[in-house]
């Protein structure tokens, strides 16, 4: 997916958001803005957005002279995410469809996400849950996804959000341990996991990858050769959040996307309201 116009604007705003989140002085603050402002100055057109992302959160590690700035942000998710998951396991399985539940806590696990949520509070998190967990999922796509798992052999998940990460668990658990290989970033990005976050979900007895690069989203032409050979391998390759759409979309993979519809311009690209929650079969590209 290219840079749309509308996306400038927002990259700002996602700069000043992340300085202030992670408490950078004012100093720093205008700094990264007037530094992002010069990048997308220079920008290419048909870039993919997470390419922005990458470089805007590269400069602001640089400027706090820090290696992972929202390592407690993503430390408190994971705990919060810890404490609701029994009781969401138990609701999963009251509802006799197990693996539709499932993918219905994943998907409205995606509204973790600090980059595009200025209002993010660890205490508003389950209410959040409850709100995106009744939203209807299209039924003929999450049947897909049902077909999809059965007949693949090696499955690739690839991560999203820390303490998101922690709700994929129950899908992850009905995808198999023993065929699928979960794929966290190569280095800090926001908050989205990396290898240490994934560790501290728990997720035991799961293969554990990472993209090689620290895009806030898989970018096919920056992934490491370890991801280039897992998605080549792939029968089916299911990918969370908005990044990972922005850098797959148009990709010719077995590729599920399982994503909450964040922003007006993910939501006209797609074709959908604005905090749908989707599932969207693009396995032809």
């Amino acid at each position: 997916m290219r840079t749309y116009l509308d996306c400038y604007p927002c990259f700002l705003t996602q700069a000043l958001r992340a300085a202030r989140a992670v408490g950078a002085a004012e100093g720093v603050q205008r700094r990264l803005l007037l530094e992002v402002m010069s990048l997308l100055a220079g920008l290419e057109e048909e870039v993919p957005p997470p390419v922005i992302g990458r470089a805007v959160h590269r400069r602001l590690r640089e400027l706090l002279s820090s290696e992972d700035p929202y390592r407690e942000l993503k430390a408190s998710a994971t705990r919060r995410a810890l404490e609701l998951l029994p009781a969401l396991r138990r609701r999963i399985e009251r509802t006799g469809r197990p693996f539709a539940a499932a993918v219905a806590l994943s998907a409205a696990a995606n509204t973790i996400d600090l980059a595009v949520d200025e209002g993010y509070r660890q205490q508003e998190l389950e209410q959040r849950l409850e709100a995106a967990f009744n939203q209807a999922l299209p039924g003929e796509a999450v049947g897909r996804l049902e077909q999809a798992v059965a007949a693949a052999e090696r499955i690739v998940f690839l991560a999203d959000n820390a303490g998101e990460l922690v709700l994929d668990r129950p899908l992850l658990e009905l995808l198999g341990r023993e065929k699928t290989t979960v794929v966290v970033r190569g280095g800090p990005a926001i908050n989205d996991a990396v290898r240490a976050d994934a560790e501290a979900a728990g997720l035991e007895g799961f293969a554990l990858a990472d993209t090689g690069d620290d895009a806030p989203g898989v970018i096919p032409a920056d992934a490491g050769a370890e991801l280039r050979a897992l998605l080549a391998g792939a029968d089916l390759v299911i990918a969370k959040g908005q990044g990972n759409f922005e850098g797959l979309s148009g990709e010719k993979l077995p590729l599920f996307f399982l994503l909450k519809a964040k922003c007006p311009v993910i939501a006209r690209h797609i074709g959908c309201a604005v905090g749908e929650l989707l599932v969207l079969d693009r396995r032809s590209g």
